[in-house]
């Protein structure tokens, strides 16, 4: 399995690159740089990468293995999005926007999105798939 560390611009700690590292520690693929990356996660074979600064194709998608760019993924009214999550039950993408005091819900297969308020400023997000005392999964 594969992990993902980031390098940094010392100047300004801006995440502009992503390195795929193997389990020895040895980098395997660079990604381009570009706009900051905001977040990374991964779903069955593809990774996705958020992208800072940008009115659209904010979620670049590549494939896990050969690290080609399939696609991007565009988020209507995402302002200062701040970290993306994968849900592999519900096959979509979670994104907090601190601007916009809300979550976006973007589905993988069509990229539709849905955008739910919170009353806070969201900042990290985290995924736990939870299972009941019975063994099976809990709805949410």
């Amino acid at each position: 399995m594969n992990y993902f560390s980031w390098r940094c611009r010392l100047a300004s700690t801006v995440l502009t690159a992503l390195c795929v590292c193997g389990a020895a520690g040895g980098m395997i693929q660079t990604l381009p740089e570009r706009e900051p990356v905001k977040g990374v996660t991964s779903l069955d074979n593809h990774l996705y990468v958020l992208r800072a600064n940008k009115s659209s194709e904010q979620i670049e998608v590549y494939d896990i293995d050969s690290y080609r760019l399939l696609r991007c993924l565009t988020v209507p009214d995402l302002a200062d999005a701040d970290d993306i999550v994968a849900c592999e039950h519900y096959r979509c993408a979670y994104i907090s926007d601190w601007s916009h005091s809300s979550i976006h819900r973007v589905a993988l297969s069509n990229a539709t999105v849905t955008h739910w308020p919170v009353n806070n400023t969201p900042a990290r997000l985290s995924h736990i798939h939870i299972q009941c005392a019975c063994g099976m999964p809990c709805s949410p």
